[in-house]
């Protein structure tokens, strides 16, 4: 969770900064949407089996809106929650 917060609040940092640091800001949804996949592990393992689903939901849902280009890890991300 520590994780996921600290990401996020760096990609709200680089959202009005140049296009360099935009790209890059690009490459952190996709650490984003591997986080949000992490936590759904976790509360898997722990049998919280509804979290562990919106977690799940929402790395798909970051991928989806941010990563357009990569679609072989929305497709993995997909075949985990589906």
């Amino acid at each position: 969770m520590k994780a996921l917060i600290l990401i996020q609040d760096e990609i709200v940092c680089r959202m009005g900064l140049d296009d360099a640091k935009k790209e890059d800001a690009g490459r952190r949804f996709m650490v984003l949407s591997v986080a949000y996949h992490n936590i759904g592990v976790e509360y898997e393992f722990l049998k919280e089996y509804q979290q562990s689903l919106g977690a799940y939901r929402k790395a798909i849902e970051n991928a989806e809106k941010n990563l357009a280009g990569n679609n072989d890890m929305l497709k993995n991300l997909k075949n985990v929650y589906f």
